[in-house]
């Protein structure tokens, strides 16, 4: 509570000591009848009023606009660009403006003095930042000051908040898979089943359902029902690929943590399925559910997945039926984990589909030390023992190691 009062009082310390000065003047002058103490006084109290007026007619007039590119991969510079506009015909002086970038590693403002703004004219001011971190961010509001020109009662104005900066995930690249997995799919048995993408046999069209992607959107059936309309042809069953994104946990700081590693593997794969144009599925947990994402283009699965955040549901048996009832009989599932903490018991759903499942466990214990280290690690050594016996392939990724080369290496498993 003093803090609100005493606050605005620090940051105007200077004119209520000249305030103080005028009054005490003025009192003295009173007192004496000393006339070029009343003179001394009024200009006193005149300058003070100028400053007081001058910095709101400063701010007046201008017009403020802030332009990026709002899609960028983690780890770009992004070049912001601020924009002020003089409506008035008249110069505007000594403006300050604050501005923060929402996805700096610092977190810290800057801030910009411009001596002249001419009238009728446009002023740049620009600067480039890092995209530090993968993420969905929002600038805050601007802020403009100006206390020309005299710095006396400087008027601040804030801008309401302007625009949305969406930062991809910077999965590593693994177009060149060794020769044992050449591809992310198996070709185990050609099972057709009906799915929007491009094949041999077209079926028809259907209503598009959310989380598709727009690459097979039928553009004439759209525009003649008013709906969008999506191509369905026969695929194979066996080249579906659905990757499971734990994010039930985010241990570590800043870009080393294990949600992030996951989220950059997911990227990885996802990219690959593009590429090589096969469907494919993320799936990732709710609070109480499971979300799904099916077959999406590749700006459509950056952005979902630059939107992930820590859920703080643990992995139960109810999930990994979820993703067997997602799955299609003899696909393929990659799950990428944050913790051992999977009962190999709860695979059964998915054994009875037959799905080739290749698990990657991010260790989150290598991402910051707690108490329970040794019993994470003697539950992944059991995980990885009952794995084998089941020929479910398994791999652990520290924080540090290779992202690309561990990939590939599961993957070759």
């Amino acid at each position: 509570m003093l803090n609100f009062i005493f606050s605005p009082l620090k940051r105007r310390s200077d004119e209520i000591v000249l305030l103080g000065i005028a009054c005490f003047l003025f009192i003295v002058a009173t007192n004496t009848q000393t006339g070029w103490l009343f003179l001394v006084d009024a200009i006193l109290v005149g300058t003070l009023l100028l400053g007081f007026i001058s910095s709101r007619l400063q701010i007046r007039g201008l017009k403020v606009e802030r332009t990026f590119r709002d899609r960028v991969y983690e780890g770009e510079n992004l070049k912001v660009e601020i924009l002020l506009q003089n409506t008035h015909r008249w110069q505007k002086h000594l403006i300050t403006v604050e501005e923060k970038f929402p996805a700096s590693e610092k977190n810290e403002s800057k801030t910009f003095l411009l001596e002249k703004i001419e009238g009728n004219k446009t002023r740049t001011i620009s600067y480039e930042e890092e995209c530090f971190k993968r993420g969905i961010y929002s600038f805050p509001p601007l802020k403009l000051e100006a206390g020309a020109p005299l710095g006396f009662f400087p008027f601040g104005k804030t801008l309401k908040k302007d625009g949305e900066l969406i930062i991809f995930p910077s999965g590593p690249s693994i177009e060149n898979l060794p020769a044992r997995s050449t591809s992310l799919y198996t070709a185990s048995q050609n099972r057709p089943y009906s799915t929007p993408g491009q094949s041999h046999d077209f079926l028809g069209i259907r209503d598009y359902q959310p989380g598709e992607g727009t690459r097979y959107i039928h553009w004439k059936a759209t525009a003649k029902l008013g709906k969008l309309m999506v191509k369905e042809f026969k695929k194979l069953s066996s080249r579906e690929l659905t990757i499971f994104i734990d994010n039930s946990l985010d241990i570590g700081k800043g870009r080393e943590t294990s949600l992030e590693y996951v989220v950059k593997a997911a990227a990885s794969l996802s990219n690959l399925s593009v590429q090589q144009n096969n469907y494919f599925k993320l799936i990732t947990l709710d609070t109480d559910k499971i979300i799904t994402l099916a077959n999406p283009g590749h700006l459509h699965c950056m952005e979902w997945l630059a939107g992930i955040t820590p859920t703080r549901t643990k992995i139960t048996a109810e999930t990994i039926a979820s993703l067997a009832r997602e799955a299609n009989y003899k696909t393929r599932l990659i799950l990428l984990l944050s913790s051992p903490w999977l009962d190999p018991s709860w695979l059964q759903p998915l054994n009875d589909k037959r799905v080739s499942v290749k698990i990657f466990i991010f260790d989150s214990d290598s991402f910051e030390e707690h108490e329970e280290q040794a019993l994470a690690a003697k539950r992944f050594d059991y995980l990885e023992e009952r794995l084998k016996k089941e020929n479910t392939a398994l791999l652990r990724i520290k924080k540090g190691d290779n992202l690309k080369k561990a990939l590939v290496e599961g993957l070759s498993l």
